[in-house]
């Protein structure tokens, strides 16, 4: 009851919260929803000048980030999976609580995210066996960035080349029924420089969110990851530009039986062909080795074609396409397969007041549910935004995977989310609050006699930044 009680305190509180003054015309500044994204695509917003703003992997609490030195989108050749992340958690650049400006400016951002919800099936197990719990959530949010201050953020005549930023988001998660409670850290940092002609980071990633609802996804999407990465982006000339990347990914699940440790090495040289068209050539090389020797290792290259439209300020649209080869080495044996893999996503100003994404990934990957299993996973998701004023918004997601397993499983997966936000401004620069409220169907039905899974989720979460 104690719980309960301080929960409700917490929301009204900040729903009572004094509100900011609104600006209608920096409506079009803020994201479109980020929910099942389908792949690391260029989730490319607009601003009105119709120059973007920043890759959607940026757009989120989860991942500190600055408008110019997202300028140029990493689009990334890794079609990797994302997981959930709602709207209330990625209101952009963060309202700063303390800063200073100057040849090397900083920027402190500080926060508090609660959430309430209750779902019929916490375990997302069979329906027969569904078992009903109200969770809450508390997560603080630090995030520091120096030397390049986010949009919104103060402005100095002289920004410095280099950069850092740092995002600290533990989870303190809640069982109210039994009283189980959980401690979730999760840890981003970057450091880099960019400049006219070279872009050089050095990414550390930590998350063990596994079973935050803001990371509410498939069996197949839910783990710890460990993830540390370099980036060079090199232009030879205005429209030329070559982009290496290298990736070390350790991936641990619950009960331990599918950690795997992962390298990944990409290369892409991209070619601005037009004003609006964009193309280019691309490899990734992959080695994917399971701590259980029993499972034995993969690897796969890929070869790619990679091209990116832009044909007016309102429409944007990325694709990749090519072929995957994947060696099996120990475990089950298996012979070489030749896959085709590709994404695609398409983003649409449809009116100042309405978003539009849509997104297609086909590609493989090593099953957490059936070990020594690949699975080839076909997901398509559509989002859509929608402001009801400059204060109150809509959002709707609707997402369909298909799983083929190589043991001969089948498995489909649909998922819908409708969400109702109040945010304190327009501008996320400003707005100390942002409240939702949603309502969330999943089921995970398997092809064959066997009795799905459903799970149903609704609840309330307040952000708030001081």
């Amino acid at each position: 009851m104690n719980a309960w009680c301080a929960c409700l305190t917490f929301c009204i509180l900040a729903l009572y919260a004094p509100g900011m003054a609104a600006d209608p015309a920096s409506l079009l500044l803020l994201p479109p929803p980020s929910g099942y994204e389908s792949g690391l695509s260029p989730s490319l917003p607009h601003v009105p000048n119709g120059e973007t703003i920043s890759a959607m992997a940026g757009m989120s609490v989860s991942r500190p980030v600055s408008t110019r030195r997202q300028g140029q989108a990493d689009i990334g050749l890794t079609t990797q999976r994302r997981r959930w992340s709602n709207l209330a958690s990625t209101s952009g650049s963060q309202p700063m609580t303390w800063g200073i400006a100057g040849d090397v400016s900083a920027q402190l951002s500080v926060g508090l995210q609660s959430e309430l919800f209750y779902t019929d099936n916490i375990k997302y197990t069979a329906n027969s066996s569904a078992i009903g719990a109200t969770v809450f959530e508390l997560t603080p949010i630090i995030r520091l960035d120096i030397g390049d201050p986010q949009e919104g953020a103060m402005s100095s005549s002289r920004l410095s080349s280099y950069y850092t930023g740092i995002l600290y988001v533990p989870t303190v998660r809640r069982l109210l029924e039994d009283g189980e409670q959980k401690i979730l850290q999760h840890f981003f940092g970057e450091i880099g420089r960019l400049t006219d002609i070279t872009r050089i980071s050095l990414r550390l990633d930590y998350d063990e969110r596994i079973l935050s609802s803001s990371d509410d996804t498939s069996l197949e999407d839910t783990y710890t990851l460990l993830e540390a990465s370099g980036l060079l982006e090199y232009h030879f000339t205005p429209k030329t530009m070559l982009r290496s990347k290298l990736t070390y990914r350790d991936i641990t699940v619950e009960d331990g039986l599918a950690n795997r440790l992962i390298w990944i090495g990409e290369e892409a040289l991209e070619w601005a062909a037009t004003a609006k068209i964009t193309i280019g050539l691309g490899t990734e090389l992959g080695l994917i080795q399971f701590e259980r020797a029993g499972l034995g290792s993969q690897n796969y290259q890929q070869a790619l074609l990679l091209g990116r439209w832009k044909p007016t300020a309102k429409l944007n649209m990325s694709a990749r396409a090519g072929l995957e080869w994947r060696d099996f080495d120990g475990g089950t044996p298996k012979t070489m397969q030749l896959t085709p893999v590709g994404a695609v996503a398409l983003q649409w100003l449809a009116t100042e007041k309405t978003r539009i994404s849509t997104r297609l990934r086909v590609g493989n990957e090593p099953s957490i549910v059936q070990q020594g299993a690949l699975f080839r996973e076909y997901r398509l998701g559509a989002e859509m935004m929608h402001d009801l004023s400059s204060q109150w918004y809509l959002s709707g997601d609707l997402q369909y995977v298909r799983r083929n397993y190589d043991s001969g499983r089948r498995e489909s997966e649909p998922v819908t989310r409708l969400l109702l936000g109040y945010r304190e401004s327009p501008d996320r620069a400003a707005s100390r609050l942002n409240v939702e409220l949603y309502v969330q169907w999943r089921q995970r039905k398997r092809h064959g006699n066997f009795e799905a899974a459903d799970r149903s989720q609704v609840g309330i979460q307040v952000t708030k930044f001081f």
